[in-house]
């Protein structure tokens, strides 16, 4: 299994010196999950950025508040306009709900609360480098999807009425029928778009179509 390869930036030596010790020591306990390798490591933002454009790197774990920076999120921005496609996991000490809100809103696929236990920065390094979000515990229920990005963009107008009919437990029969398209077309579009973009399995579309406030919990 090919380990995921990691770039940690943060101003304290120590912090880099013991999630290198965390890293290395990982064993995969599940399929779904890889070995982590560190392949870089920056104590301030200029050395971050230097190596922003790295396409070695798979996910970049990232610290807030480097000198040079102005406000804690602002690095996110600055090595996202460097590099959109960078995956990053922040690793705070920061609680403040509006902090961590706007983590992700400016492009962190994940917050990782340096108190949290590290098997939480383990799982989402892991579910990071597989282009998902990830969230610690109630984070998500306390800041809301709809709050932090729209997770729909990224879906045709045909995907996101998909969704959203099926998230409803309205047959598929009727989707058929209201988009004239066929059923093997619209499990296509399960499979190859929405399920992708969305990060969800079919049995999480209403949970989610839920936390989005596009339908009502009623059957």
């Amino acid at each position: 299994m090919n380990p995921i390869k990691v770039f940690i930036a943060d101003d304290h030596p120590v912090v880099i010196d013991g999630l290198q010790g965390i890293f290395s020591q990982y064993t995969p306990k599940i399929s779904t999950e890889s070995p982590i390798e560190v392949i870089g490591t920056a104590l301030n933002a200029n050395d971050l950025l230097q190596n922003g454009n790295d396409k070695e790197v798979d996910v970049f774990v990232i610290d807030l508040g480097f000198e040079s920076t102005k406000g804690d999120i602002s690095i996110i921005e600055m090595l996202i306009e460097l590099n959109a496609s960078a995956k990053i996991v922040i690793y705070s000490m920061r609680k403040n709900i509006n902090t961590i809100a706007g983590c992700y809103k400016a492009g962190a696929m994940a917050y990782v609360n340096k108190g949290d236990k590290t098997s939480e920065l383990i799982r989402a390094v892991n579910t990071v480098a597989r282009n998902e979000d990830y969230f610690v515990g109630d984070t998500l229920k306390s800041i809301g999807l709809s709050n932090i990005r729209d997770p729909l963009a990224g879906l045709s107008y045909r995907e996101q009425k998909i969704f959203t009919m099926l998230a409803g437990n309205i047959d598929i029969g009727a989707v058929e029928k209201e988009l004239g398209i066929t059923k093997k077309t619209i499990e296509n579009i399960i499979t190859m778009k929405i399920k992708p973009v969305l990060g969800v399995s079919r049995t999480g579309f209403r949970d989610l179509a839920m936390r989005m406030n596009l339908i009502d919990d009623i059957d």
